[in-house]
């Protein structure tokens, strides 16, 4: 697991990895899957993804991420709800059971992430049990149990919580299964053939709630990035040219191949230096800019940085 990190430092940029935890990326529920009083009917937003600037937690399927909510019985609040009585709604399989081809989330986290638990922000009529799948793609994914909640199966419509917007952790006991595509499907409620939730967050292997991603990576792959800096664009400009030099579209590529772009004078030599405490440095490369550098990096390297710089 990656975190990159540009910091600038007079005509250089040093570019960071440091273990960083995943972040979902995207949320989507089948089309047309619930009934007309929840936030993604009323926005017709069944598929939310982070986009260059960030994840939109207001509206449609996206709210089920957002860390707040309403604590009250608010239909404008509601990420899931279907009722057999409010039409059209889609319909139970069977008596507390809603039909599975509708009752389903799916979450895409930047990098393989292991997935124990879920914590559900609970309406009164609400989930019971649900069942977790996970794998590297839609078509991959392995079972990693079906559990109830703390509330146990309910099935005679007594709330599943005694005040509305309260947390429940539903915990898959999973330790070793890990994925880029989680998908929660909730096979059973409370009442026979109503429920309605609030929030639905995957926790990581610590039970802590995975965060959602802040920006997309402009090569998104099988690793996710985080990224911070301390100039506007990390942009550096050197001392003589006034011309500026960037390391950009970092990525994990090609089976744990590291590369970065570096952009500048179109023309001039430019060196990549690497180290591993940031006071020495180790020239790997020269070449004309602009130019694309890449290296293998295996996951068990805790720390490397890279920095780039226009030769004299």
């Amino acid at each position: 697991m990656r975190k990159i990190k540009i910091i600038g430092t007079a005509s250089i940029l040093v570019l960071s990895l440091v273990g960083a935890a995943a972040s979902v990326i995207s949320v989507s529920i089948p089309g047309n899957s619930q009934n007309p009083l929840c936030r993604p009917s009323y926005d017709n937003k069944w598929n939310i993804t982070v986009s260059q600037f960030s994840f939109n937690t207001n509206a449609g399927i996206g709210i089920i991420m957002n860390p707040e909510w309403i604590s009250s019985d608010n239909n404008q609040d509601f990420a899931l709800h279907q009722n057999n009585e409010i039409q059209p709604s889609p319909l139970y399989a069977a008596p507390n059971v809603p039909d599975p081809k509708t009752a389903t989330v799916t979450y895409t986290f930047d990098h393989p992430e292991i997935i124990s638990g879920v914590e559900i922000v609970q309406h009164v009529n609400g989930i019971t049990e649900v069942e977790g799948f996970l794998g590297n793609s839609t078509n991959a994914l392995v079972s990693i149990g079906a559990v109830f909640g703390p509330s146990g199966d309910i099935t005679d419509g007594t709330w599943v919580v005694p005040f509305d917007g309260t947390a429940q952790v539903l915990n898959f006991n999973n330790t070793r299964i890990s994925g880029t595509v989680l998908r929660v499907i909730i096979r059973k409620t409370s009442h026979p053939r109503a429920f309605a939730t609030h929030r639905i967050y995957p926790l990581d292997e610590k039970g802590v709630p995975i965060p959602l991603a802040r920006t997309t990576s402009p090569l998104l792959g099988t690793r996710g990035f985080g990224w911070s800096t301390n100039t506007p664009e990390a942009l550096i400009a050197d001392s003589e040219s006034q011309s500026p030099l960037r390391l950009i579209f970092p990525a994990f590529v090609f089976n744990s191949n590291f590369q970065f772009s570096v952009v500048g004078v179109a023309g001039s030599q430019c060196k990549v230096q690497t180290s591993t405490n940031l006071k020495d440095w180790v020239t790997v490369l020269t070449n004309t800019v602009p130019f694309t550098f890449t290296t293998n990096k295996s996951n068990a390297d805790k720390q490397c940085f890279y920095r780039a710089a226009y030769l004299p």
